[in-house]
């Protein structure tokens, strides 16, 4: 340990500088990598004798082999994206259950990006149309809405059609299912389940294409 006064260096764990007799300031603790147990100074671990900053590779099935913990770090976020882009082939077909229960498929596989954008351009929606019928002859307000109310369909029938298409790609990653067969079976209840999830949508698109209708009829014709 370096004494900030003196700029001399001590035994590890020294607590007064035997220099200048300074006191010096308290080593902060780490943990080791491997073991666990508690390193007050750099250098090798006093139980396992792996050096400080180095942990076992997990390629390696002895666990023989130490790198660097940064090192580490980008390997496991090189297999991540390695294992996005190799997906099983048993799941990259359409997924009926992400794509007609969309909602309840991804907070299940906790996606949530596509739930939060689907309840934002409902709660816009619902938003402009109060702002209309607070002024019913306000055009620009009636155009407003009825643009929200497209984009919302637009948004609906894309994500049902984006995750249809991904759905198998999503549940391998997101789930992290630990095997094969397990999240086959998972999807197969899903897609088992889905004409209630499709009733729905069909329901929702139908509501939103007739309010769009008459918002559209609303309209002057000039």
């Amino acid at each position: 340990m370096q004494c900030p006064f003196c700029g001399k260096y001590n035994q590890p764990g020294a607590a007064v500088c035997q220099y200048c007799e300074h006191a010096l300031p308290a080593p902060a603790a780490v943990l080791c990598r491997v073991c666990g147990v508690t390193l007050y100074s750099a250098g090798r671990c006093p139980r396992c004798g792996v050096p400080s900053g180095m942990v076992v590779d997990m390629r390696d099935s002895t666990a023989a082999t130490l790198i660097p913990a940064d090192t580490a770090q980008a390997q496991v976020s090189k297999d991540l994206k390695t294992e996005e882009r190799t997906t099983p082939q048993a799941l990259r077909s359409w997924n009926r259950g992400a794509a007609y229960s969309s909602l309840y498929w991804c907070a299940a596989h906790g996606i949530w990006i596509y739930p939060l954008l689907t309840w934002a351009l409902a709660a816009a929606d619902f938003l402009l149309g109060l702002l209309w019928l607070s002024n019913p002859g306000w055009l620009p307000g009636l155009i407003w809405y009825a643009l929200g109310l497209a984009g919302t369909l637009a948004f609906t029938i894309a994500r049902c059609i984006w995750l249809g298409k991904n759905g198998g790609r999503l549940a391998w990653i997101s789930r992290r299912y630990r095997s094969l067969e397990e999240a086959l079976a998972a999807q197969k209840i899903w897609s088992d389940k889905a004409w209630a999830g499709a009733l729905l949508t069909l329901l929702q698109c139908a509501a939103l294409l007739v309010t769009l209708i008459c918002a559209l009829t609303q309209m002057p014709a000039h």
